[in-house]
């Protein structure tokens, strides 16, 4: 047993002895020598300075002498940071106990308890904060107080501390925020600048200034404690202002040098150097100004902040980036930048639907029924509501778009279905929406899911590419020409440009005066998201794109302000800044566009009784081919109001102009006002009798009949607003109609249903009979995982011809 003790005693000798040993070998000297300062500048297209980036391990301006560090600066620091600090051996035995009983008393860690020599060697060596790192820490800094003089130690740290916005080292933060040398620094200065290292990110005179000033305070409250300066000194140094040089001057374009770092991989930004970026200084304070001068209008509207970028095309170089309203005002989070940010778009991405809808065989002169409607979606059925809670009816595409209807818009979606609209956004770059099509549903058309403002302005640049998708460029040494991506044609693309220029097809909603009637051609569209949380106004002329957000950072929502009144007065006043020298042209019309007259209401070929008709463009190839059947002049009885007959005398005779738009806007004519024409003679035929059809009465009314590409579920005979007459003579057995679907492939069979009643189920041709009942009627069919929309018929009950006769209304 003595035996074992004493050898575990030797072994306890031969390690404290070693231990002791070790701490005279000498300090690694490479690790000391001040190295090359690295810097990365990040310049302007111009060669304007932006920023300078100091590396993160080196990154002071300058290395300085002991003999060159104020002795205020020297007194400051050690009187804050190691007040023992000339006395120890690299370890303050009495600050780690102190530390150790504020931790305990805290329950949490608020002292370390380091020393200036410990500092040196974790800055030195990178060391993370651990116990066992600590005591590594430990053995290193006795050596190294072993190797330099206290002198040299102080050097170390005074040149490798870090002051906060990538300043390391004194003389580094001396230039940031003074503009001067070390050297020059008063004893105000000095304590300012002193209380920034134990806590760079609490202490960023940039974003904290009040706690900066009361960390002044302090420290030199300190040095009177402990002698190193007078009363007279104390009182003189608390009364001085120090006015740090303002952050604007040393960090320009801050979200945009923030997103080019961001991109850089950590090789590129230790090697230092030159960055010359794609963005226009000029360009980029004119926006701000803008920017900042409009959210300070809105303020009392609820309205703290904004964002905008301007991208050049088609080489697709971003020109400018603001992403808040004052980057270095913490009370409006400026340092989120919102050019990242997710938001909901709103109506913003509606030109991407209509120019799918272009591109599947619409044209600007499609009739879109603006009526109440209730679109089965993945949820239950979508009832979508316009932005000033009315329908508008039959409205042309055109109208539709420029005026930013809601449901035109969702019945486009639903016909092209919520995933051919997604796969769309996400080709035109909107790489945000990572969600299936379950989660967005139709609600995906009006802006429901989540984008950031670079990428919906990236996709609004393929726009005004004639149908391209150029990728992004911020650098300039990568600017290398690209093919881009199609995502429209030529021509769908012009179109969409048409229809976002038309300040005419705006009237309807905006009115006439809007910040969007620019002295040049230029489309723009706005939108607004639920609750008037965000609202946008994107565009493009043919040289530049931009666009713009405007809202609260912390979600609250707005007071009366929509894309047109919150975001537009920026996107005009910055297209104007823009183009203040040179206006630009149209975008030039692509081959196979032409023009040609149609009637303003049904989108078809003016009829001999259409009161006007306007330009419109087309695809060549998808110009209409019908005449306008609802405009109808007919000849009225005066007497009576009824349809004149061949022997009712001319001298009675008044040719009526009545606009007949079909059972499909029925309900909305009449909210409108708008009279129902005199009955007409039901067209005879096969039972039962088929009274009308709104595609027949009206042109295009309804479009899910004979829209092309359509690869969803459907009910394609009856349909919608189709209207039945029972036959008074023919047994009601045999009065049925056939009911018919387009069935995508691999469904085996489908389920009809009437008025919510299950009515068969069948396989292939997915057909059946129904026999006719008296009433207005709801038909959908489904599939498994599927659903129609629903359609809706009327069947009216039978006519006696005798009491018709009697009645005088026989032969019309």
């Amino acid at each position: 047993m003595w035996n074992r003790k004493r050898s575990l005693l030797l072994i306890i000798c031969i390690g404290l002895v070693s231990l002791y040993l070790s701490l005279w070998i000498p300090f690694p000297q490479e690790r000391l020598a001040p190295k090359e300062i690295l810097s990365l500048r990040i310049l302007d297209r111009e060669g304007r300075e932006l920023c300078e980036v100091r590396s993160a391990q080196d990154g002071c301006c300058r290395w300085l002498e002991f003999e060159e560090v104020p002795q205020n600066m020297i007194n400051a620091l050690v009187g804050l940071e190691d007040k023992r600090f000339w006395n120890h051996p690299g370890v303050d035995l009495r600050a780690i106990l102190r530390a150790i009983l504020q931790n305990i008393r805290s329950r949490r860690i608020v002292s370390g308890g380091s020393t200036i020599t410990q500092q040196v060697v974790r800055q030195i060596f990178g060391i993370r904060r651990t116990f066992v790192n600590k005591l590594y820490e430990t053995w290193l800094a006795l050596r190294l107080e072993n190797t330099l003089s206290k002198e040299e130690i102080f050097t170390q740290y005074i040149n490798r501390v870090p002051f906060a916005n990538g300043a390391y080292g004194l003389e580094a933060a001396s230039q940031l925020y003074f503009g001067k040398p070390a050297s020059s620094l008063s004893l105000a200065e000095s304590a300012w600048l002193a209380g920034i290292p134990g806590a760079p990110s609490k202490y960023d005179p940039y974003r904290f200034p009040q706690s900066v000033r009361r960390r002044k305070d302090f420290v030199l409250q300190r040095m009177l404690d402990l002698g190193y300066i007078s009363e007279a000194e104390y009182r003189m140094a608390s009364s001085e202002e120090v006015r740090p040089i303002s952050a604007r001057r040393n960090f320009r374009a801050p979200h945009f040098t923030r997103y080019c770092l961001s991109q850089l991989s950590p090789q590129e930004r230790e090697r230092g150097g030159e960055l010359w970026t794609t963005l226009d200084l000029r360009v980029q304070e004119a926006t701000e100004k803008l920017l900042r001068d409009q959210i300070d209008l809105l303020r009392s509207n609820g309205v703290t902040n904004g964002a905008a970028v301007v991208i050049e095309n088609p080489t697709g170089e971003i020109l400018a980036m603001v992403g808040s309203k004052d980057f270095f005002d913490p009370s409006i989070q400026g340092q989120v930048n919102g050019v990242l940010s997710l938001r909901q778009p709103g109506s913003a991405v509606k030109p991407f639907t209509y120019g799918l809808a272009l591109s599947s065989g619409m044209t600007p002169a499609t009739l879109l029924p603006d009526i109440e409607a209730y679109l089965p979606d993945f949820g239950g059925d979508y009832s979508p509501h316009n932005y000033d809670n009315h329908y508008h009816g039959p409205v042309r595409l055109r109208i539709a778009l420029a005026s930013s209807y809601n449901v035109p818009a969702a019945r486009v979606a639903y016909w092209l279905g919520v995933d051919r609209l997604l796969s769309l956004f996400r080709r035109v770059g909107m790489e945000s929406l990572r969600r299936g099509p379950y989660h967005y549903g139709l609600g995906l058309t009006l802006g429901d899911g989540e984008v950031t403002l670079l990428e919906l302005a990236h996709a609004y640049s393929a726009l005004a590419c004639g149908g391209k998708l150029f990728r992004l460029k911020w650098r300039m040494d990568d600017l290398a020409s690209d093919e881009g991506k199609v995502v429209f044609s030529p021509q769908v693309a012009w179109l969409l440009a048409d229809i976002l220029s038309d300040r005419n097809a705006r009237i309807p909603a905006f009115g006439e005066n809007t910040p969007l009637n620019l002295p040049f051609s230029c489309a723009a569209k706005t939108g607004t998201s639920k609750d008037y949380r965000d609202n946008w106004t994107l565009g493009y002329t043919t040289k530049y794109t931009v666009g713009v957000w405007v809202g609260n950072f912390d979600g609250r929502p707005m007071e009366r302000v929509s894309g047109i009144t919150g975001a537009g007065p920026i996107f005009r006043d910055l297209m104007l800044y823009l183009h203040r020298d040179h206006p630009p042209g149209k975008p030039p019309t692509p081959p196979g566009i032409i023009r040609c007259s149609i009637c303003p209401l049904s989108g078809l070929l003016p009829g001999p009784d259409c009161p006007t008709s306007c330009m419109e463009s087309f695809i060549k190839g998808t110009e209409p081919k019908r005449m306008c059947g609802m405009h109808r002049r007919i000849r009225i009885d005066r007497r009576n109001g009824l349809l004149a007959s061949e022997d009712t005398p001319e001298e009675f005779v008044e040719k009526r102009l009545y606009t007949v738009l079909g059972p499909l806007y029925r309900d909305w004519a009449h909210s409108q006002g708008i009279p129902d024409p005199p009955e007409e003679f039901s067209p005879l035929g096969q039972s039962p009798k088929f009274v009308s059809r709104p595609n027949q009465l009206g042109g295009d009314l309804h479009p899910f009949a004979h829209w092309p590409g359509d690869t969803m579920l459907q009910v394609s005979f009856p349909s919608d607003g189709d209207i039945f007459q029972i036959d008074p003579i023919l047994r009601r057995e045999y009065q049925t109609i056939k009911l018919s679907a387009l069935v995508p492939q691999g469904i085996p069979q489908v389920t009809w249903w009437v008025d919510g009643e299950r009515f068969c189920q069948v396989g292939p041709p997915f057909s059946a009979r129904w026999r006719i009942e008296e009433g207005r009627h709801k038909i959908w069919v489904s599939a498994p995982g599927r659903r129609s929309q629903a359609i809706r018929i009327e069947v009216l009950q039978a006519h006696n011809e005798k009491e018709e006769l009697a009645s005088g209304r026989s032969g019309h």
